[in-house]
């Protein structure tokens, strides 16, 4: 029943990252921002960066690095670009057996700008880093729930976590902005430091929706299912093209409850495209309601108005019952009609 809702990775174009239990690497391409003084420093962070692309492949990854169309022409250090890298004599003698290793990681077509439109991102959601800079390595990194390999020697990426932001477009030309964040790897001991979340976004142990289903008591003790959603997961693997994107939306959804601490305290998801209700005129349709009541587990039908946006025409409808700290989830696929969606 999946392929109703989600299109399998099998029927995209060529080079997409889902195959098997295989997910690419992806780079920050705004690190190759010029931060080095010279290019010898530049020279010692890309090798770092690739030490850690290698450390990565050990840890089950893909070996081959998104990166965006503009990446050769960036800059490692100032005036010293990917493309001088290359036929850098120092860069050969420095790298040795590592520079040809490293010029086979870095992939061509397809880019990163294809990969985030061939997993949801629309013309109606843009990714920026400030106002500045749109973030395309940053973007597909958040739409797979995995880390960025990201140079070494910006301060703007200093941090662990790189925070960035996605804005939406809704029906009514409104934007909407959601804070996202992402791991940022520069050398093999960020790896080390945090393997445990660097395994995590694997998901080793969820290779489809039923094994999701059967682990969900452990691995999302604040959810539960009902209504439509478990045979709509049910039907779902690695090959469905939003699997991991929902298995992300889980995650952020589960996380939000455990920090719910007291009834009246704020239910708050983080770096998902959360919405706490819907308009009025769409909540007085008969049609919308009905398809937002579901039975949930302790016997209660309630009407599931919260709501994730996957992308354009796919949501997953959900009730915080924060009183009992528990989401429940009545569906994941199609949009549901409203009043100007129908």
């Amino acid at each position: 029943m999946a392929g109703r809702f989600f299109r399998r990775v099998g029927q995209t174009t060529r080079g997409t990252s889902l195959k098997g239990e295989i997910v690419d690497q992806i780079f920050n391409e705004l690190s190759l921002s010029g931060a080095h003084s010279d290019k010898y420093r530049a020279l010692q962070a890309m090798y770092d960066v690739c030490q850690a692309s290698v450390s990565l492949e050990k840890l089950g990854f893909c070996r081959s690095v998104r990166t965006t169309r503009d990446f050769a022409t960036r800059e490692l250090a100032k005036g010293y670009t990917y493309n001088d890298w290359i036929v850098d004599k120092d860069a050969r003698i420095a790298f040795k057996d590592m520079y040809s290793l490293m010029l086979s990681r870095f992939s061509k077509s397809p880019y990163v700008e294809s990969l985030c439109q061939e997993h949801g991102m629309t013309e109606f959601e843009e990714y920026r880093f400030d106002e500045s800079n749109h973030c395309f390595g940053l973007a597909l990194a958040h739409i797979w729930g995995i880390p960025a390999l990201s140079l070494a020697g910006d301060t703007r990426f200093a941090d662990d976590e790189i925070s960035f932001s996605r804005n939406v477009m809704d029906e009514d030309a409104n934007i909407a902005s959601h804070p996202c964040r992402v791991l940022r790897l520069s050398r093999e001991a960020d790896i080390s430091k945090h393997e445990d979340k660097v395994r995590a976004c694997l998901m080793p142990d969820i290779p489809n929706g039923a094994v999701l289903l059967e682990k969900a008591a452990v691995t999302f003790p604040y959810l539960a299912f009902c209504g439509d959603a478990p045979w709509q997961l049910e039907g779902m693997d690695r090959n469905d093209m939003y699997f991991r994107t929902i298995v992300g939306i889980l995650q952020a959804l589960n996380e939000a409850m455990r920090l719910v601490d007291r009834p009246e305290a704020e239910f708050a998801p983080q770096g998902i495209h959360y919405i706490p209700g819907e308009r009025s005129t769409t909540m007085d349709m008969p049609k919308a309601r009905a398809a937002r009541t579901f039975s949930c587990p302790d016997g209660i039908r309630r009407e599931f108005w919260e709501h994730v946006r996957i992308n354009r025409a796919l949501r997953v409808h959900l009730f915080s019952d924060r009183p009992n700290k528990r989401v429940y989830i009545g569906h994941v696929g199609e949009h549901l009609p409203t009043a100007r969606f129908s």
